[in-house]
This record gives C-alpha cells, sequence and structure tokens, in this order.
C-alpha cells in the first residue's frame, strides 16, 4: 500500500503541535517537581517543648552537626547509641524530647536530618552517625512512620553492625523481613 505524501503545509503543522504538545507535558513535569520539592522543604514542627529540648544543660550535651543532632549525656561518650529516623515530612527537631530523655539514660542519641524531610531519600544516614561515633561499640537504630521502615531496612542491610530496632507507628516494608534476624526489636 502506497501511502500518498502529505500536502505541503500539514507536516510543518502536525511538528508544532508535537512541539507545543511536548512543552506543555515538560512545563507540567517541572511544575509537579517543583511543588514535591516545596512541600518537601515545608516538614510539620518543631513545636515550643522541642525547640526547649534543644538547649544544652550541665548534665547533657546538645549538638548539631550537620547530618544530624546528638544528645549525649555529659562525660565519656556513652558504649551505646541510638540512631532515630523521623517519619515523614516531620522536622527533625521535632523528637528532641524524646531523644533528649533517652540521653538522660545514659545513652547518645542521634536525630538525623533527612532530604525533604523524606527518610526513604536517606536510608544510609546511619553511617555518618556510626562514623562521627567510633567509641560507642553497640547501636540500635529506630525511628516513626515512615523513619521507622526506612531504619528496619538500614538494619536489615546491617546487621553485623546494629544490634537493635525500635519502630514507632512503624513497621518493616514487605521486602525487609527480620523475623530471621538476630536482632533485638522493639515496636510501640
Amino acid at each position: 500500500m502506497i501511502v500518498p505524501p502529505a500536502p505541503e503545509g500539514q507536516g510543518v503543522a502536525r511538528s508544532r503541535r508535537i512541539g507545543i504538545l511536548l512543552a506543555v507535558v515538560g512545563a507540567a513535569v517541572l511544575l509537579v517537581a517543583a511543588g514535591f520539592v516545596a512541600w518537601g522543604l515545608t516538614p510539620l514542627g518543631p513545636g515550643a517543648e522541642a525547640l526547649a529540648a534543644l538547649e544544652p544543660e550541665n548534665d547533657l550535651s546538645v549538638r548539631d552537626e550537620g547530618a544530624f543532632i546528638v544528645f549525649a549525656p555529659a562525660g565519656p561518650e556513652p558504649g551505646t547509641g541510638f540512631i532515630l529516623y523521623p517519619g515523614g515530612r516531620v522536622d527533625h527537631r521535632s523528637y528532641a524530647p524524646v531523644a533528649r530523655a533517652i540521653a538522660a539514660r545514659g545513652y547518645l542519641v542521634a536525630v538525623v536530618r533527612m532530604p525533604l524531610s523524606l527518610a526513604v531519600l536517606g536510608v544510609d544516614r546511619a553511617d555518618a552517625v556510626i562514623a562521627a561515633h567510633p567509641g560507642v561499640q553497640n547501636w540500635v537504630v529506630g525511628g516513626h512512620s515512615l523513619g521507622g521502615s526506612m531504619a528496619a531496612s538500614y538494619a536489615r542491610r546491617h546487621a553485623d553492625g546494629v544490634r537493635g530496632l525500635v519502630l514507632w507507628a512503624s513497621y518493616p516494608a514487605e521486602g525487609d523481613d527480620l523475623s530471621a534476624s538476630a536482632l533485638r526489636c522493639l515496636s510501640t
């Protein structure tokens, strides 16, 4: 079957329509991406109680180390540390009261700052905490909601260096089966 050539001008019009369609689709993709980034940059919290808990005291230090905030009791570095992954779209500083309470019991606690406030974009952020505190021999990871799921993923992949997992209103993702793991786990 022989297809007759398009009349002159139709090819140009078709190319122009395709160009306009591609420009509209491209603009829509950019708009959605910009909206997602703006959404991620406006997390929930922290409240006044959390901001107050960020203040150091004589018996407790609070240090913002850029990628994470460390809460530690006064004196030598504790032998056990807890790395806390925040829930999705929750400002990491919002967890200061609970981090402070755990540190007051003698543990080093690091609350990790996540890209766009989404732990799924920073699953391996615990690596930086562990590297920055070589004196800590025992590590526990955990998190709230999405942060807990990502902490479970980290714990599964780093079972040789992580001794425990804390899930706060969370559960491991389907692909992170920990049932045969030697990890000690707490779920609240």
